[in-house]
């Protein structure tokens, strides 16, 4: 065997064989650990409590828009196991599908443990994102040998990424498996077509389509893997370096046969679709009366498939001819034009706010969030790989066996930076395995022996850092930024899930046995429940706090939400400015006579639609509070993602009566 850089104890069968058991044991465990003591995340609620009344009810008018096969995955043990209630479906939240409204029941008032809920879901879960890392370790074997595969195999199985996101339970995970099984079963079916080939590409593509709405960046990568394997098998012409011309032409009977198999794996996931939807149109059974959750898109409420396919633009018609002709099913069809529909969300990025998202968004989030070992590991690979690229004197050009993961890479990547969603690292997942397996194949090959060290020093330094990072694999973020001050790079999923509760409750026994009379106030953003925790806290939120005829918040220990800290998705978003300012401050001086008409006030009665002036004082004191806080160092940072504050009645009085905590020149809307 040819020398490949690594220890040789790895080229054996049997330890090898051993060695990928024990890593991809080792990320089960580290996976399924990390969550353990972590509370529900925010789309955790949701996705296990469709997928339960998916399996119960035959019924799929809970949370289309989320793939049904990741949602039935996260609820099969909770079926299985039959220990779990399920709420009352006579009343108005099961009938308008307010998924939110359910799954609150399901978890937390119907008498089910949620511990022991999320702990069987995910333990079902983090099977996937071991799956995952054995297709890595497959795939980079079959391209690059033993030590290819390992290499590979290690970066994923210690991959911060993979490691946060793999035992929950969403869709995130399962996408990105079947994504990356996608593209290698296509290539493979179009290289050499065979009934088996074509049966498991079939597979892959309607685990894929039944998994996100992402799946149709497959069009584009058929469109370009069927170009790629003609050419590498020298059936299209091709223009040689030397100004030669090599003209073949495709085989018909290729192209067909290309066609052919690419059909029946058409016809097979929309066969799919139609079972995992019941085999119906209907979401629900004929003797139900239902309809989709209502949202709000340019102001008008939209619970119904052709009110949701205008909102979506071009897709949207696609769409709506697709369930005029009841080609595919209702929920199906409804989930894809939602996503669609919201494809302007609040995202977060450095302090700035957007609902266009940003170009540098992912790739920001790709330096942070991937270990450093990992980004010097591909610096190096591209450095190495652009000096030893041979010059103009190549006279032969072939189609690499690693074109699939180029072109998922190539596709995937534009289509996250021309994203207007920007609010999780996790929707970049199906890059990474495709990462991993290229630069198993590079490190794996070096011959000289300083490089041999150097892969070797990253490699053990990329495990070191797979370790470092638990329990709080969703925090993660590398030391570009570290994670004690990560709140003010990226928040939401990318770091702020609602996942802390249990240590938020630690930290407060912990701070409370000192001061047992200390004022607890919490600003928590998730679907999980702090009093199902034991957390006994006030609402920092004015409008809440007046709602409950709560007495003004005064000394005691602040627990916030990064999310909430930055304001994402508060009345009043983004950083403190002037106009929130002169607003504030002529809406305390008039109380319920201040004039909504008067200058500094007009663009506020246009914006939020409402002549409460009490409202909106207390919504823009809830603002300037956060803004106050942002300006200040956390006492504790929870987990990383829920910042911990004590602060006397001085420093809230001065967060609402002092200067302007920010000096932002615009407002951010």
């Amino acid at each position: 065997m040819a020398e490949t850089g690594l220890p040789r104890p790895l080229h054996g069968c049997g330890a090898g064989v051993l060695g990928v058991v024990l890593l991809l044991l080792t990320h089960y465990l580290l996976a399924l650990a990390g969550v353990w003591e972590k509370s529900v995340t925010y789309d955790e609620t949701a996705h296990v409590t469709a997928g339960y009344a998916y399996w119960r009810f035959n019924d799929y008018r809970l949370n289309p828009e989320n793939g049904n096969l990741p949602q039935r995955l996260a609820a099969l043990p909770l079926v299985l196991s039959d220990a779990f209630t399920f709420p009352d479906r006579n009343q108005p939240a099961w009938r308008t599908s307010d998924i939110w409204a359910v799954g609150d029941q399901f978890l937390h008032k119907v008498g089910n443990d949620p511990v022991s809920l999320l702990r069987r879901s995910r333990s079902g879960m983090a099977l996937l994102g071991t799956a995952l890392c054995g297709v890595v370790f497959l795939w980079a074997r079959s391209l690059y040998g033993p030590t290819g595969g390992f290499v590979a195999l290690v970066l994923c199985a210690f991959s911060p990424t993979i490691l946060a996101n793999g035992p929950l339970a969403t869709s995130d995970i399962c996408a990105t498996l079947f994504f990356t099984l996608s593209a290698w079963s296509l290539w493979l079916m179009l290289q050499r077509i065979s009934l088996l080939r074509t049966l498991v590409c079939a597979a892959a593509l309607s685990g894929l389509a039944l998994s996100k709405t992402s799946a149709v960046l497959v069009i584009p990568m058929i469109a370009l893997l069927i170009p790629a394997a003609l050419l590498r098998s020298q059936e299209l012409p091709l223009s040689l370096p030397g100004g030669k011309r090599l003209t073949l032409v495709p085989a018909p009977r290729r192209l067909l046969a290309m066609a052919a198999a690419l059909l029946l794996c058409l016809l097979v996931a929309w066969g799919a679709v139609w079972m995992a939807f019941g085999c119906r149109y209907a979401p629900i059974p004929p003797e139900e009366q239902s309809r989709f959750q209502q949202y709000f898109f340019a102001g008008a409420p939209i619970s119904t498939l052709p009110g949701v396919t205008s909102p979506a633009g071009t897709p949207g018609n696609i769409i709506g001819f697709l369930g005029r002709h009841r080609l595919l099913p209702e929920a199906f069809l409804y989930g894809t034009a939602f996503v669609f529909a919201a494809a302007h969300h609040y995202g977060f990025l450095n302090g700035q706010l957007s609902t266009d998202g940003w170009r540098t968004f992912f790739p920001y989030c790709f330096l942070v969030k991937s270990t450093l070992p990992l980004l010097l590991l591909l610096a190096t690979a591209l450095v190495a790989s652009a000096a030893a690229w041979p010059g103009p004197a190549r006279k032969t050009f072939r189609i690499p066996a690693s074109a699939p993961l180029w072109v998922l890479l190539a596709v995937y990547w534009p289509a996250l930076i021309f994203s207007t969603i920007s609010i999780g690292a996790r929707h970049m997942l199906p890059v990474y395995p495709a990462t991993f397996i290229l630069l198993g194949g590079w490190a794996g090959r070096r011959p000289r022996s300083w490089l041999r060290l150097w892969v070797v020093f990253l490699l053990c330094w990329h495990v070191g850092e797979g370790l470092r990072g638990f329990p709080h694999y969703l925090a993660y973020f590398n030391q570009v930024t570290g994670r004690r001050h990560a709140y003010r790079h990226l928040v939401d999923s990318s770091l702020d899930w609602g996942q802390d509760l249990p240590g938020l409750k630690a930290w407060l026994d912990r701070r409370l046995s000192r001061a047992p009379l200390t004022r607890v106030y919490l600003s928590y953003f998730g679907t999980g429940s702090p009093a199902a925790y034991g957390i006994a806290a006030e609402p920092i939120e004015f409008e809440e706090r007046d709602q409950l005829g709560l007495p003004p918040a005064g000394a005691g220990v602040y627990c916030v939400s990064a999310t909430n800290l930055q304001g994402v998705y508060y009345a009043f978003r983004g950083r403190w400015n002037a106009r929130y300012e002169d607003a504030y401050q002529e809406l305390r001086a008039g109380g319920r006579t201040a004039s909504l008409d008067s200058d500094k006030l007009r663009w506020l009665r246009d914006r939020a639609g409402s002549a409460d002036t009490e409202l909106l004082l207390a919504e823009l004191s809830t603002a300037r509070l956060m803004a106050f806080l942002r300006g200040r160092e956390p006492d504790d940072p929870v987990g990383y993602s829920i910042l911990c504050y004590d602060l006397s009645r001085q420093e809230v009085g001065q967060a609402l009566t002092g200067p302007p905590p920010e000096q932002a020149t615009l407002p951010e809307n």
